[in-house]
C-alpha cells in the first residue's frame, strides 16, 4: 500500500480541479457574472488549500462578502496569510495549471476564449459524490463571496496584482 503524505494528497491536480470547479460554480451562480476570470483562478488555489482561510470563510456568512473576511484577517494573527497570498499564488502556479489542464480535459469547466474566463459544467454538479459535494460547497461559497467584489476591489483587498 502506498503511503501518501497529506500534502501530496491535497496538492493533487485532481483535487485542485474540483476546488476550482466549486469556486467557478459559486462565482457564476451569483448571477453577476457569466464566467470566472482566469486571473482569479490563480488566487483561488492558495486560498482553497489553506486551512486558516477556509476556516474564516466557513465562519463568515455568504452575504458578508470578501471585505468582511479581510477585516477579520487584519484584526487577527493571520495577517501573514494575506501578505503572503501573492507569493503563494506563484508557488501554486504549476498546480493551478495542471488542475486547469485536467479540468478542461475532463470537461468539468470550459474556457471562454473571448472573455479569458472559465465556465463550470453545470450538468456535472448533479452527478457528484456527497464527499466531493462538501468540498465543492465551501469552494463555491468562496467563489460567491469573490463575485461580490470587482477585480479592482479584489486586488486592493487582497493586496495582489491580477
Amino acid at each position: 500500500m502506498i503511503n501518501l503524505e497529506e500534502a501530496e494528497i491535497i496538492q493533487n491536480p485532481a483535487h485542485a480541479a474540483i476546488l476550482l470547479y466549486g469556486f467557478t460554480l459559486g462565482y457564476t451562480n451569483s448571477g453577476k457574472y457569466r464566467s470566472c476570470p482566469l486571473s482569479l483562478i490563480f488566487l483561488a488555489i492558495p486560498i482553497l488549500l489553506n486551512d486558516e482561510w477556509i476556516d474564516l470563510f466557513q465562519r463568515t456568512q455568504k452575504k458578508s462578502g470578501l471585505s468582511k473576511i479581510i477585516g477579520k484577517i487584519t484584526k487577527n494573527v493571520q495577517r501573514d496569510n494575506l501578505l503572503n497570498l501573492s507569493n503563494q499564488s506563484k508557488e501554486y502556479r504549476e498546480l493551478t495549471l495542471e488542475a486547469l489542464r485536467l479540468g478542461f480535459a475532463s470537461e468539468i469547466f470550459v474556457l471562454s476564449l473571448s472573455e479569458g474566463a472559465i465556465n463550470p459544467n453545470m450538468q456535472l454538479y448533479k452527478r457528484l459524490d456527497k464527499e466531493v459535494d462538501t468540498t465543492i460547497k465551501i469552494a463555491s461559497k468562496i467563489g460567491l463571496m469573490f463575485s461580490d467584489s470587482s477585480l479592482l476591489e479584489i486586488q486592493q483587498l487582497l493586496k495582489v496584482r491580477l
